[in-house]
């Protein structure tokens, strides 16, 4: 419970009641969208407690339920989508003796123990909100109201809905964490519970509006067999770029590692999040792009963008005043060290080369490594314009993204639909885009956001967003 390793991380999104019976399985695809370090989490087609009452789990191969090895000690296991208010239904099993956790955003746990037969349950046993931890003393624990748990080696279910801290405009907290309501096997057990900061093994120290569900994975044998999420619709607009910094942002940049933000191409000067290339001396093919560290299915990102300056010497000449916004894009860690783009959808930005240039359309699309449906119609085009405007000079322009899973993407410029498109898949013979395809399923209904670099200067004051509820 106290362990920072051996940490599961879920990541999601989340609505209104208290079962998410039509939320994602995270399971359901095994480690599909989970971070890439699995340790000796495994898959299972069947887990039952050891018949001779010790604390072990017995499993029989296949797929449908995830068990953190075969001594209930895993390393951390991180999924891939990051939430802000979430519904989640988990559906768990531990031994006798055995102890888990489940941390919302990475920071707020529920707590998983074999409780049974425990009369006065504390901050530590099943469905506690377990304490928070400074200079070597507990506080702040929340005991469930009563003690719901069931016989070690039976199926357990937490059915959560979950608020995030909300921050103002500078960054700066104005409302807790709240557990809104936490049911353990059909009996509430929490109610409209603050919590004002990370608990005790949290997986981060500081709170954001989004972040990981983790599940603890060091503190004895664990299964699962649903991790169902659906996300709540914000109320607000969540920053992604938080106007100080590039926290929970990696640049990777071609022919560099992950990380490895040459000539800090990337950088926030007075509050902007600049891509600036004044450290080159030619571009040379050095394609860039600046992740956020999670992923997304539905949601409405709205960015405020705009040019300036001179391209930099051997700069392509379709770069001229040109960037992109990245969505349901692979992982950053996925990527090869020289691969120029990621496998994604590319809402292409442009700006216009002076009055009497002729037009130039932005909020494009483009498809490295993946293909949409038009008008009932398979689109292999690599891209597609749209029926915008023209921006010319250095102006802002307002750029809106309506994602809907694998539904429906809509780019909106001033207000107006000017493309839209259905069904995001993967191009089968793209080599880079052959890599992702699992089980023959080419359908793209998340994944990441990134922001480009192609070789001339762009600026963005403004990245954020707001989930849809699914």
């Amino acid at each position: 419970m106290f362990n920072r390793l051996g940490l599961i991380v879920l990541l999601f999104a989340a609505t209104t009641t208290a079962t998410a019976t039509h939320g994602t399985n995270l399971i359901q695809n095994g480690m599909n969208g989970w971070w890439s370090d699995h340790g000796t989490w495994m898959n299972a087609g069947e887990a039952v407690a050891a018949p001779d009452g010790t604390k072990r789990i017995d499993t029989k191969p296949g797929t449908g339920i995830l068990v953190n090895g075969p001594d209930g000690n895993a390393v951390n296991l991180f999924s891939s989508a990051w939430h802000g208010d979430v519904e989640a239904h988990i559906e768990f099993m531990v031994p006798s003796g055995s102890n888990s956790g489940i941390y919302f955003q990475g920071r707020y746990e529920i707590q998983i123990l074999d409780s049974w037969g425990v009369e006065k349950p504390e901050h530590s046993d099943c469905g506690g909100i377990y304490q928070r931890w400074k200079d070597e003393k507990g506080f702040e624990g929340h005991p469930p109201r009563e003690n719901a748990s069931r016989k070690p080696g039976e199926w357990q279910s937490f059915d959560v809905i979950f608020h995030a801290p909300r921050f103002d405009a500078a960054g700066k907290k104005i409302k807790n964490a709240v557990f809104v309501k936490v049911v353990h096997n059909g009996k509430v057990i929490h109610e409209n519970v603050e919590v004002t900061g990370p608990t005790r093994a949290a997986g981060f120290e500081d709170e954001q509006p989004l972040g990981p569900l983790m599940i603890q994975g060091d503190h004895g044998p664990v299964a699962l067999r649903k991790v169902e999420v659906r996300n709540l619709q914000s109320e607000d607009w969540i920053p992604l770029f938080n106007g100080r910094d590039l926290d929970n942002w990696s640049p990777k940049i071609k022919g560099y590692e992950l990380g490895d933000n040459f000539g800090n191409t990337f950088r926030v000067e007075e509050g902007i999040l600049k891509v600036l290339y004044d450290a080159y001396d030619t571009f040379d093919s050095r394609f860039g792009h600046l992740f956020y560290k999670g992923e997304f299915s539905n949601y409405i990102l709205r960015i405020e963008y705009r040019f300036v300056g001179e391209q930099v010497k051997d700069g392509p000449g379709w770069a001229f005043r040109n960037s992109g916004i990245m969505l349901h894009g692979q992982t950053a860690e996925s990527l090869t060290r020289d691969q120029d783009f990621p496998v994604s959808i590319e809402v292409q930005i442009l700006g216009g080369r002076g009055e009497g240039n002729g037009q130039r359309t932005t909020a494009n699309l483009c498809t490295p490594g993946t293909h949409v449906v038009m008008d009932g119609k398979l689109i292999t085009a690599h891209c597609t314009d749209s029926k915008s405007k023209t921006y010319h000079g250095d102006q802002w322009v307002t750029l809106e993204i309506e994602v809907h899973g694998n539904e429906v993407i809509r780019h909106i410029i001033d207000g107006e639909v000017v493309l839209e498109y259905q069904k995001p898949q993967l191009d089968p013979g793209d080599p880079d885009a052959q890599k992702l395809i699992h089980d023959g399923n080419l359908m793209l209904s998340s994944g990441t956001i990134s922001l480009q670099s192609e070789s001339h200067p762009v600026e963005f004051r403004k990245v954020e967003i707001k989930l849809l509820e699914e």
